[in-house]
């Protein structure tokens, strides 16, 4: 087997930042940018759905859809990034055509700009697992797949005993899942347990960093004879912020409860009236005597490297 050194990456992904959003999938590029010093060259394909610019006026349009409708290819470093720019609908009964339709294009792009890998790591399950299953078949490459889906749409389609989802996990030569927990559901397919891996979230700790707690409370005004719970998440009913609710008017006389960023999460509408206040992520981190999220594990972005030994 080559060495890192010697290897080109494929990665195919949902999305990836472009000049119009910088934001989409930021993760995954963070993850690339930790990695590519490990390779010869990483060439990142990114599924973005092709739209016709008569329809971004269109109210029914996915926001996301109307700025990757201006996503262009671009370059840095040893990273090469391309859009596929696929036919796709918002129909959902036309969902299992989406993934052909795109792996179509992905060939395209890998024929066209001669491109030539030694492993792929695909990122979420549909389409880009599904691709990169095809992929591995058509150019006997081995794929990493990792499976961010998060809970309740994980376990969606761990019981939808859907073709595509089960050839995608089958045909996958390592899975990689962000919790211990969810690894025991891929047993009602009797795969191989070697190739299941849990590695956690993380974040880049060189951006990062817990300061001072006193500086951090006297920055945000917050009181220092107080103790203050961070809950790191989106608000969504799953994540269980309502528990920590719960019990926290069971153990205290007073509580006070700050949003810092209550907009992403469907659960968030039911908070309107809660106290907002905009915080700086880790400098709040600072201030907490306790932290409750889901994972608070650093450098994870190297986790690839770390499945590959």
């Amino acid at each position: 087997m080559k060495s890192f050194k010697e290897s080109n990456l494929l990665i195919i992904s949902d999305r990836y930042p472009h000049e119009m959003d910088a934001m989409s999938l930021s993760f995954v590029k963070n993850q690339v940018d930790c990695i590519k010093g490990y390779f010869k060259a990483i060439y990142v394909i990114s599924l973005t759905p092709y739209v016709p610019k008569f329809m971004l006026s269109c109210s029914f349009m996915n926001p996301r859809w109307k700025r990757d409708a201006f996503a262009q290819d671009y370059r840095y470093d040893n990273v090469e990034v391309y859009f596929t720019k696929y036919f796709s609908t918002p129909f959902k009964f036309l969902r299992n055509m989406k993934g052909l339709a795109a792996l179509k294009i992905v060939n395209e792009i890998i024929t066209n700009n001669n491109i030539k890998f030694d492993i792929i790591h695909a990122h979420f399950t549909y389409p880009s697992g599904y691709i990169g299953a095809k992929l591995r078949e058509i150019y006997k490459k081995p794929i990493i797949l990792t499976v961010h889906e998060n809970r309740d749409w994980f376990l969606k389609e761990i019981h939808s005993n859907d073709k595509n989802l089960i050839y995608t996990w089958a045909n996958a030569d390592k899975i990689i899942r962000v919790n211990k927990r969810d690894l025991g559901e891929f047993d009602r397919y009797g795969f191989d347990k070697s190739k299941l891996s849990c590695i956690p979230n993380g974040y880049p700790s060189e951006i990062f960093k817990p300061i001072d707690q006193a500086g951090a409370r006297k920055k945000l005004g917050l009181p220092d004879d107080k103790i203050i719970l961070v809950n790191i998440a989106n608000l969504e009913e799953y994540k269980g912020q309502k528990y920590l609710i719960y019990a926290i008017k069971n153990i205290v006389l007073e509580c006070c409860c700050r949003v810092p960023d209550a907009r992403r999460g469907h659960w968030a509408r039911s908070l309107r009236n809660w106290s907002w206040q905009l915080l700086q992520l880790f400098c709040t981190a600072s201030t907490a005597a306790l932290m409750a999220g889901r994972s608070a594990l650093p450098e994870t972005s190297t986790s690839l490297s770390t499945v590959l030994r």
